[in-house]
């Protein structure tokens, strides 16, 4: 979930990724630019500023403005992650047998994947049930078939947007989710990265693999399907938080 721009409070989280939707492509075109320049280019800082506004948007809007303003229901939460589960799903059977490979490595690294953990959650939180009950929203149809589609180069763009976020905002979910709602550890493992013991650390390398796509990737390629991958993600959350679905 991209949640990075929100406070850490003492949490020793990513600080550098991801923030939004951007001013303009322009904006991102004179970071890479920049980066060019000095010969080390830098797709990060490049999709930081190409995706400002839109990352905004996506934590401002639907069931995540909602989580962040302790206004979330469980029934709600529970439908947004039966409909997160299905893009992981989707994201992470794209990834099987790229990450053996540099930059997947990193920015697809098993440690990120987070299909089994929202399993787990909404195993405590709905039973079985969830399997069975609710529909999937369309906007989330069609951020999966947005995934099933996509080329390498837009897959990095869509683990950038997912995982980062996870990593960066996760913290700060998970206590308003256990504050809120009350909910047990058990019913919080999508926020948890046990194979990631130092998430500042890592999010530095994933960076730096993020910053070698460029001479393997067209990097407009990259930052524009950062931008799909935002809309669709508002969508989706704008779409669950109008949702009248009960799953329990």
């Amino acid at each position: 979930m991209p949640l990075d721009t929100l406070p850490h409070r003492g949490r020793r989280e990513c600080k550098a990724s991801q923030t939004g939707l951007t001013r303009q492509r322009i904006g991102a075109a004179k970071t890479l630019a920049a980066g060019e320049a000095s010969r080390e280019p830098s797709l990060a800082a490049a999709l930081k500023q190409h995706t400002r506004d839109a990352h905004k948007r996506a934590e401002t809007s639907g069931i995540i403005r909602q989580l962040v303003r302790r206004q979330a229901s469980r029934a709600g939460y529970i439908t947004y992650l039966a409909n997160l589960h299905p893009v992981y799903l989707a994201l992470e059977r794209r990834f099987v047998g790229l990450t053996r490979h540099p930059p997947f490595d990193i920015i697809a690294h098993p440690a990120l994947h987070r299909q089994h953990a929202v399993e787990n959650d909404l195993d405590a939180l709905a039973s079985n049930s969830w399997r069975s009950r609710g529909a999937l929203q369309p906007a989330t149809r069609a951020y999966i078939r947005r995934i099933d589609n996509a080329d390498e180069a837009q897959l990095a763009a869509h683990a950038y947007v997912r995982y980062l976020g996870d990593l960066n905002g996760g913290a700060i979910i998970k206590r308003l989710l256990r504050d809120s709602l009350e909910l047990a550890e058990a019913e919080l493992m999508f926020y948890e990265f046990g194979g990631i013991a130092d998430r500042a650390a890592f999010c530095d390398q994933f960076r730096a693999a993020l910053d070698s796509l460029p001479s393997r990737y067209d990097a407009e390629r990259i930052l524009d399907e950062a931008l799909v991958g935002f809309r669709l993600a508002t969508e989706q959350s704008i779409e669950v938080e109008a949702s009248t679905v009960t799953i329990a």
